[in-house]
């Protein structure tokens, strides 16, 4: 039986030392738990928080002039905080232990847009070029 000898810690691996006066195994079995550090839980839990926040901010956001301008200010800078979220990579295991988050994550940004979006088209919010634009695609499909 292979005797533990030392164990070796860092933030990023660990290293088993096993020594014994016998021939050493030609292999071990190890199990591991692995997740993500604790600060990158927290960032894309807060992120999370923000984001189902900003989507129920946005769905009760009284109409007016200023509509528009107050959705631009929820979506924007959670999408950029989102995309940088999502696309920090520091190796492969890491993707792989975010992955259900992080899918998750963007399809409650997509979300956020769908709402905003559904908002602005509702509400009588002059959309200038981008109202025009939605207009012609309609009737460009009312005519087929």
């Amino acid at each position: 039986m292979p005797v533990v000898d030392s164990l070796r810690y860092t933030a990023d691996t660990a290293a088993i030392y096993v020594s014994n006066g016998e021939d050493t195994p030609y292999f071990v079995d190890v199990a591991v738990e692995l997740r993500p550090r604790r600060p990158i839980r927290v960032l894309i839990s807060s992120i999370w928080v923000m984001v189902v926040f900003a989507i129920g901010v946005a769905i009760l956001l009284p109409e007016g002039d200023q509509l528009a301008a107050n959705l631009a200010l929820l979506t924007f800078p959670l999408t950029l905080a989102g995309a940088i979220v999502l696309t920090r990579d520091t190796s492969a295991v890491s993707h792989r232990l975010q992955e259900r988050s992080r899918v998750g994550l963007a399809i409650m940004i997509a979300l956020l847009w769908f709402v905003a979006a559904l908002r602005l088209v509702a509400s009588d919010v002059d959309l200038g070029w981008l109202g025009e634009t939605l207009e012609q695609g309609r009737d460009a499909l009312e005519r087929l």
